[in-house]
């Protein structure tokens, strides 16, 4: 409420008018705009691809896409990557892990050699990998940015986040990886105690998708349990 003067001594309460704002949007859930969370081989190739033909650092746009995919980086993960993680003699790179990850150090092909030491010829002063054109390193909604926008460039058909590259490079282990243990220090996690983060649509059809269900056996007993990798963690 408020004062209002209307005449020399008189003054009565007017009430304020309310302001009324629309509500933001709902998020949709993920199973609405899309029917799994990770990308196919042949998806990622034209990912890659469509960043490259990016008007501008399309070099750039398409090593941070190999990088997230060949290493199951987290988008933070990525952003965060700093030449001192890059050991270019040994051909390694140390990945700090964040949600309690284990740290570990990969190896780097020789295509990913050269394409970081033209990332470091294009921004010498710089301590991070991956930099935006203000010298800084990329934030978290750049990082969507790129790959929605190389997404939708490839032509996929559904909205495409950087989360799925880590799914993708998931289910290609449980594929090839022989061991539990190898797969789990490439991840960075420390357990398969948990489900594999999939529409139910997928879940349903666990046992199509090659090496999904991964066989632990349980010291002295002799007994084995299947269980399912998670890669939300």
């Amino acid at each position: 409420f408020c004062l209002s003067d209307h005449g020399s001594n008189s003054a009565i309460l007017t009430r304020k008018k309310k302001i009324t704002r629309p509500l933001p949007p709902t998020k949709p859930h993920n199973s609405d705009v899309r029917t799994r969370e990770y990308l196919t081989a042949s998806e990622i190739r034209l990912l890659k691809e469509a960043a490259a033909k990016a008007p501008q650092n399309g070099f750039r746009d398409k090593w941070l896409i190999s990088i997230i995919y060949a290493h199951a980086l987290r988008v933070s993960e990525a952003t965060d990557l700093r030449w001192d993680q890059v050991d270019f003699g040994r051909a390694k790179i140390h990945i700090n892990r964040l949600k309690n990850g284990d740290p570990s150090v990969h190896t780097l092909e020789g295509d990913e050699l050269r394409a970081l030491r033209q990332l470091r010829r294009d921004h010498p002063e710089s301590d991070f990998i991956f930099n935006s054109q203000r010298q800084g390193p990329l934030s978290a909604r750049q990082v969507h940015t790129i790959v929605a926008r190389a997404g939708k460039a490839a032509g996929i058909k559904f909205p495409v986040h950087p989360h799925q590259l880590r799914h993708a490079k998931g289910f290609q282990l449980l594929e090839e990886v022989p061991t539990s243990e190898q797969s789990k220090a490439i991840l960075g996690i420390r357990s398969f105690n948990t489900l594999f983060s999939t529409p139910s649509s997928i879940r349903e059809n666990t046992r199509a998708l090659a090496g999904l269900l991964v066989i632990q056996r349980y010291p002295n007993s002799g007994k084995e349990k299947p269980l399912r990798i998670d890669l939300a963690l």
